[in-house]
């Protein structure tokens, strides 16, 4: 789809060193071309939320993490042509220009957090309250409705340790816990299997 609908860009999709930052970007070229909505595999639907994403600008799950990014792309959904998508790619570009091998850092969440950034100052209205304002346009979806954190399915003691330490220090956002599903609508369980 690359080579065929954006080929300036598929020197850059061909050179990311690993295969998530390749899957990252194609997740950003297909929100453009079609529209509609990625999840990880590692997100569960809880109940059908379709009716409560945007149809008319993109949207991406709040960060449980209050420090490391505002938002993730493990849950993201667009209609086609968004004018978001190219600066995420553009992004992409020049951070793969610069060498770094982060994930996060040049595909992931740390770039599509400045992609907003950069999106939203070339909007004129972003002082009002509503959701979809206050980035833009761009809809940032709760994690205490979207993306909880997920509790006994750490891969070891230290990952558990971690995650208790974060959380009483106020590293996490007040998401809720993944155990109450109350107004919950899906769980990102955060395997990390691309790691």
């Amino acid at each position: 789809m690359i080579a065929r609908h954006y080929p300036d860009f598929l020197d850059v999709y061909s050179s990311l060193p690993h295969r998530i930052m390749r899957a990252d970007a194609a997740r950003y070229f297909v929100l453009h071309r079609h529209g509609g909505l990625y999840l990880d595999m590692d997100y569960e639907v809880l109940v059908n939320f379709w009716d409560r994403l945007p149809d008319d600008v993109p949207a991406l799950v709040q960060s449980y993490s209050r420090y490391l990014e505002r938002t993730q792309n493990s849950l993201m959904s667009s209609p086609p042509g968004h004018p978001l998508w190219p600066i995420a790619w553009d992004l992409i570009a020049e951070r793969a220009k610069s060498g770094s091998t982060d994930p996060i850092y040049v595909t992931g969440p740390r770039m599509m957090d400045e992609a907003i950034r950069i999106y939203s100052a070339t909007k004129t209205n972003t002082t009002t309250s509503s959701p979809s304002s206050r980035s833009g346009g761009i809809r940032i979806l709760s994690c205490e409705n979207w993306q909880r954190v997920t509790w006994g399915e750490e891969r070891s003691a230290i990952h558990t340790l971690w995650k208790m330490f974060a959380y009483s220090v106020g590293i996490f956002e007040d998401c809720g816990d993944v155990r109450d599903s109350r107004c919950q609508l899906g769980i990102h369980h955060g395997t990390t299997m691309w790691y």
